[in-house]
């Protein structure tokens, strides 16, 4: 399992709203459907959808999630399936982070690097009222965004957001040493299965900023290798504890 299509056909949990839904009843489901529309493009419906899932889970000999958020969630979904937790990486494995570099006055703008393709789903909605907020207030912070997005000039016209373009995967290490971020920052507004992006953000040497909810949450507060936000944190606070996070 990789998200969570086997019961939502939104995919990422998130409704017309655009933020976590929360994963209410099926009749609410039938309705965030209704307005917001099926992402799996099948067209079944959540009923039918859950329906087809539980067959293909009973069928199963054996059901493997990422993190243990995402196997609580499919089991609360479906209680005849317990899934087995096997984290795609090992996060155990040592890693060398280095801090951030103090906040101003001490060393001038702060860098924040935000990795991969980012859609609602992913946060482009806080990502632009963080730039937003830094050019309003004059904040000295930068975005630095690893990747594309689903609409770059709104991002651009911030002034405060920088993107890279699409990359391919080995390109990556090079791209993130040659940004000189301080910080990294994972936007995502549902809980992911495990969040490979943060895998790259440790890799590059990076802590690691997330909001609390989903893999990305269950991953930092088992490595501690960065800090978790409030789900629904304002942009201005969520600016705020990028200027001022320290390990």
């Amino acid at each position: 399992m990789h998200d969570y299509a086997s019961f939502c056909p939104r995919v990422h949990l998130i409704g017309p709203a655009q933020h976590y839904c929360g994963e209410p009843s099926l009749a609410t489901c039938t309705e965030c459907i209704a307005t917001a529309g099926d992402a799996t493009a099948e067209g079944l419906g959540p009923k039918k959808l859950w329906r087809r899932s539980a067959r293909e889970f009973a069928g199963a000999r054996r059901v493997i999630a990422p993190s243990l958020d995402a196997s609580r969630r499919i089991a609360r979904h479906f209680p005849k399936t317990l899934p087995q937790v096997t984290p795609w990486e090992d996060d155990t494995l040592p890693l060398q982070l280095t801090p951030p570099r103090g906040t101003p006055p001490g060393n001038a703008r702060r860098r924040i690097a935000v990795l991969g393709g980012i859609g609602r789903a992913k946060g482009y909605d806080i990502l632009l009222a963080c730039g937003q907020d830094a050019a309003r207030r004059d904040l000295p912070l930068d975005f630095m965004l690893a990747g594309a997005s689903a609409d770059d000039e709104p991002l651009l016209e911030t002034g405060r957001i920088f993107i890279t373009g699409a990359y391919q995967t080995e390109e990556l290490p090079a791209l993130l040493a040659g940004l000189q971020a301080d910080l990294a920052f994972i936007p995502s507004i549902w809980p992911e299965t495990w969040c490979f992006t943060l895998s790259e953000a440790w890799a590059a040497g990076l802590y690691t900023l997330a909001f609390d909810l989903g893999a990305q949450a269950e991953r930092i507060a088992a490595t501690q290798r960065g800090g978790l936000l409030p789900l629904g944190l304002p942009a201005g606070r969520v600016n705020d504890a990028l200027l001022t996070w320290r390990p």
